[in-house]
């Protein structure tokens, strides 16, 4: 099962996959997440997993080789046992790994020197990714996406995803970008968008934040209530840990296995 996780700045995508990943994992789920924002660096903290040896692209020659590729025609290659081919040879999945033991955690590719180059390439190589996960067992890989809405405008393979996670804090511009979203998923003949609510202080929020979506047509999965704890843990560097929030997960955690 492969789920996008995306939203504005600062909503809390990383904190809900992480509380995601955590929740599958002690089911016994296999879990991959795969770390595709291209500037922050907080969640394998989150996580608590260290960092991989290399990222996704650097280990297929680096994001100017690959976009030469891609200009030269660059066909889609495939994952082989423990392997990711490429025309530049076999790329061992231990090198772009890393574990708790539990959770495998991936990074895409970050951004980390001034004129280092678009980060476009990255989207066709995460796509190419996707598209042999289900090969590899009973397992649910979340994606943890940029800030805002350039991977949709970009152009999304809608049989690479099987749902789409909106996470929406109480504030209008992220109203906004998750209708937009849903929208911009019509457009490209994409999956349901479903809104997970967070941070949430009071009933009287949620309400809101429900009406303000419903009226165009986002349906909610559920919400998350604010935590002090996992603003602690955050802040600090720390793997998440929650408290009230921990419920509440558990609620959206089992409406996403009823949907599959």
């Amino acid at each position: 099962m492969n789920i996008i996780i995306c939203g504005k700045g600062g909503c809390g995508k990383s904190v809900v996959t992480t509380l995601l990943a955590k929740w599958f994992s002690e089911k016994n789920f296999k879990v991959l997440v795969i770390d595709a924002d291209c500037s922050n660096l907080g969640l394998k903290l989150m996580l608590g997993i260290n960092e991989p040896k290399s990222t996704l692209l650097d280990s297929l020659g680096g994001r100017r080789n690959v976009t030469v590729k891609i200009a030269k025609g660059f066909k889609k290659h495939y994952l082989t046992g423990r392997y990711v081919f490429n025309n530049l040879g076999l790329v061992r999945l231990s090198t772009i790994l890393s574990s708790n033991g539990k959770i495998n955690f991936l990074q895409l590719d970050k951004i980390m020197v001034g004129g280092e180059g678009c980060f476009c390439p990255a989207q066709i190589v995460l796509e190419t990714f996707l598209a042999n996960t289900s090969k590899y067992g009973k397992h649910i890989v979340l994606v943890d996406m940029g800030s805002g809405v350039e991977f949709l405008g970009r152009g999304l393979n809608k049989n690479l995803v099987d749902m789409v996670l909106a996470v929406v804090d109480p504030t209008w511009d992220s109203i906004e970008l998750t209708v937009r979203t849903r929208r911009m998923l019509m457009e490209l003949g994409c999956m349901e968008l479903y809104a997970v609510l967070n941070k949430i202080h009071s009933v009287n929020v949620e309400d809101f934040l429900t009406v303000e979506l419903k009226k165009h047509g986002v349906k909610v999965l559920g919400s998350i209530s604010y935590d002090p704890l996992i603003q602690i843990s955050t802040m600090e560097g720390f793997p998440v840990k929650t408290n009230v929030a921990k419920r509440d997960i558990e609620k959206i955690c089992e409406k996403i296995v009823e949907r599959f």
